[in-house]
C-alpha cells in the first residue's frame, strides 16, 4: 500500500473515532468540553476595544479606587509581579477570562493538560527565581524529566537520549558553548564576566550559531547538527536558526546538557494557579475580563482606564506605580506619552505563532515518555509531542490520556492568516476543520511509534496562540532594542518576557522582579539580581 492510500484510510479510521467519541462516549470516557472549537487567543475582544479606542468615552470617569500597583496583564509575568511585589494594595487586570497567559491548561475528565508551556529548567539554589519557585511550594509538585524520558526522531532511528546519535560535531557542541562563553549560563540581561566581554558578546548575539559553529569547526556543519539545532530554534522559538541570535540560542542551549528540567501536571499553568491563589489569600484584587484601554501618569502617580466587559462598562483607577505586563504591541497602544524612540523599539520587535494540538486518547499509550522530538530541518506539523499525564504517579493515571503537539509556524506571515481565517464563525470553523484533518493524517503515520492506534484516539482540541513569542533576532540584544523598548516612564514600569527578549518562563519571571525593583516595590527576599538562563 502506497503511502497516500495509508494516510488516507488512517485518516477515515481516525475521523469514525472522533465522531464516535463525541456522539456515543465509551463507558468512563469523559465529556470533551472544547470539541470543535478553538481556544487560547480571542481575537476579536482584543481587537473591538483595545484596537478603537475612543478617549471621549472615559475622559470624564472619576477613580473610584486608589491602589499601590496596579498590573496590566494576568500572565506569569503579571502574576509574578503582583506576587513578589512589597506593595500592600494590589490590583490585577486582565482581559482574557482567566488568569496565566500563555500557561494555560484545560481539563479533561480527571486529567488536567497544557495548552501552553510546559516545564521549567532547574536553578541554583541562590538564583532569586529558584527561591521564587520554592516560595510557592513549586517544589513539592514537580518532577523530575529523566534523559530516557526524551525522545529523539531521527531518519536513523529513535533515541532515548540525545547523545545516542553518533555525530561527531554534535557531541562536541557543549565544549565549545563553555569555550565561547565561560559558562554553560550565559546570561540575560548580559552582565558580563571576565571571559565573557562585551566585544565577545556582541560577536556572538550579531551572528547565527550556525554561524558561530561553522567558524569554530572550520568546516560545513553535519545534517544530524543542522537538523537539531533547527529543530531547537523551531520548538523553543518558533524561528528558523540561521534568524537567531547566537547568544540567544547559547542561552537556551545551556540547560539541554548541564541541569534538569521539571514539570507540573498541566504544565506551568499550575504555576499561575498557585500564584493567583496566594494573591487572592492576601487580599489583593484580581480582575478578569478587564481589558485596558489607557495608562497616564498623572501627578504623585498614575490613572488606568479599563473596560469591564462582564458589566459593560468603563472603570477608572488611580496607582501610586503601574507596571505594564502585557506584551509591547499592546502597551504602545495603551500608555500615553511615550517617546519616538522607545515606540520605534516597540515597533521593531516581532511575535511569533503557534498551534497546540491536544490528542485525546481512549487508551495510555504503550510507551512510557515525556517529550519526542523530530531531528529535521523540514517544519513537520509539531515540533515535538508531550505526554500531558507524565508528571502524575504512575498508580494515579487513567486509562485515558492526552498528547500535547507543539506546533510552531517560523514564517511572518501565519498570524495574518490565522486573524483572516478568524474573520467569522463559518471561516473559524472551516478552519478547525482544516486543522484537524491535517494533525489527523499526520498522527496516522506515527501511531505505532507512539504505541496507540487510530481507534485509541477520542478527539483533537486545538489552542491558537497568535503573538505567544517573541522574536530573539540576530543584534537585538547587542543594539539594546528590547532594553530601549522596556525603559521605565515615570511612574510606568514594562515586564513581559519581551523586555529580557527570550521566550521563557524564566525570562518572564526576570522581566517582573526588574520592574518590581524600578519601582523600589521588589520584595527584600527576592531582591538579588534578576537573571534570565
Amino acid at each position: 500500500m502506497n503511502r497516500k492510500n495509508f494516510l488516507s484510510l488512517s485518516a477515515m479510521a481516525f475521523s469514525t473515532a472522533f465522531l464516535a467519541g463525541r456522539c456515543n462516549p465509551f463507558s468512563g470516557i469523559p465529556n470533551n468540553e472544547y470539541a470543535g472549537k478553538f481556544t487560547g487567543d480571542n481575537f476579536a475582544t482584543a481587537h473591538k476595544h483595545l484596537w478603537k479606542i475612543d478617549e471621549k468615552e472615559f475622559v470624564d470617569l472619576k477613580p473610584e479606587a486608589d491602589f499601590d500597583l496596579i498590573i496590566v496583564g494576568g500572565g506569569l509575568s503579571g502574576l509574578s509581579a503582583a506576587y513578589l511585589s512589597s506593595a500592600e494594595r494590589v490590583l490585577v487586570l486582565e482581559q482574557a477570562g482567566s488568569f496565566g497567559g500563555n500557561a494555560k491548561s484545560q481539563v479533561w475528565g480527571d486529567l488536567r493538560y497544557s495548552i501552553g508551556s510546559a516545564y521549567i529548567t532547574e536553578l541554583s539554589a541562590t538564583d532569586p527565581i529558584h527561591k521564587f519557585y520554592l516560595s510557592l511550594g513549586l517544589d513539592k509538585h514537580w518532577k523530575k524529566i529523566g534523559e530516557e524520558d526524551e525522545i529523539y526522531f531521527h531518519p536513523k532511528g529513535a533515541f532515548r537520549k540525545l547523545h545516542g546519535i553518533d555525530d561527531a560535531q554534535l557531541k562536541k557542541l557543549p565544549e565549545v558553548m563553555k569555550k565561547y562563553t565561560g559558562s554553560l549560563f550565559p546570561e540575560l540581561p548580559y552582565a558580563g564576566n571576565p571571559q565573557l566581554t562585551r566585544s565577545i558578546f556582541e560577536s556572538l548575539d550579531d551572528f547565527s550559531l550556525l554561524d558561530i559553529l561553522k567558524r569554530e569547526f572550520k568546516a560545513n556543519l553535519s545534517a544530524d547538527l543542522i537538523g537539531y539545532l533547527q529543530t531547537y530554534a523551531r520548538a523553543s522559538f518558533a524561528s528558523r536558526a540561521e534568524d537567531l541570535s547566537g547568544y540567544a540560542m547559547l542561552n537556551f542551549l545551556s540547560p539541554e546538557f548541564e541541569t534538569s528540567i521539571y514539570c507540573y501536571p498541566g504544565g506551568n499553568s499550575f504555576m499561575a494557579r498557585v500564584m493567583e491563589e496566594k494573591l487572592k489569600d492576601r487580599k489583593h484584587e484580581l480582575k478578569i475580563l478587564n481589558p485596558v484601554l489607557n495608562v497616564k501618569n498623572i501627578s504623585g502617580g498614575v490613572e488606568i482606564v479599563s473596560y469591564d466587559l462582564k458589566n459593560h462598562r468603563y472603570a477608572k483607577y488611580k496607582a501610586k506605580k503601574a507596571i505594564i505586563a502585557s506584551q509591547k504591541f499592546v502597551a504602545k497602544r495603551i500608555v500615553k506619552d511615550i517617546s519616538i524612540d522607545q515606540k520605534n523599539a516597540m515597533d521593531s520587535l516581532k511575535y511569533k505563532t503557534y498551534f497546540v494540538a491536544n490528542i485525546l486518547l481512549k487508551n495510555r499509550p504503550k510507551e512510557n515518555w515525556y517529550d519526542s522530538y523530530f531531528l529535521t530541518s523540514n517544519d513537520n506539523w509539531a515540533s515535538d509531542i508531550v505526554m500531558a499525564d507524565y508528571p502524575i504517579e504512575k498508580e494515579k493515571r487513567k486509562n485515558y490520556s492526552v498528547l500535547t503537539a507543539y506546533m510552531p509556524y517560523t514564517s511572518d506571515t501565519k498570524r495574518s492568516e490565522v486573524l483572516s481565517k478568524s474573520a467569522s464563525p463559518e471561516l473559524e470553523k472551516k478552519y478547525f476543520e482544516e486543522m484537524r484533518s491535517m494533525i489527523t493524517t499526520e498522527l496516522s503515520s506515527l501511531q505505532d511509534k507512539y504505541g496507540f492506534a487510530a481507534k485509541d484516539v477520542h478527539d483533537i482540541n486545538l489552542t491558537r496562540w497568535g503573538h505567544a513569542l517573541v522574536f530573539s533576532g540576530k543584534g537585538m540584544f547587542s543594539r539594546n532594542i528590547f532594553e530601549k523598548a522596556s525603559t521605565q516612564l515615570d511612574n510606568i514600569h514594562f515586564a513581559n518576557q519581551d523586555r529580557i527578549g527570550t521566550p521563557s518562563v524564566e525570562s518572564a519571571f526576570t522581566a517582573s522582579m526588574l520592574a518590581l525593583k524600578e519601582a523600589g516595590l521588589l520584595q527584600k527576599d527576592f531582591a538579588t539580581e534578576a537573571r534570565s538562563h
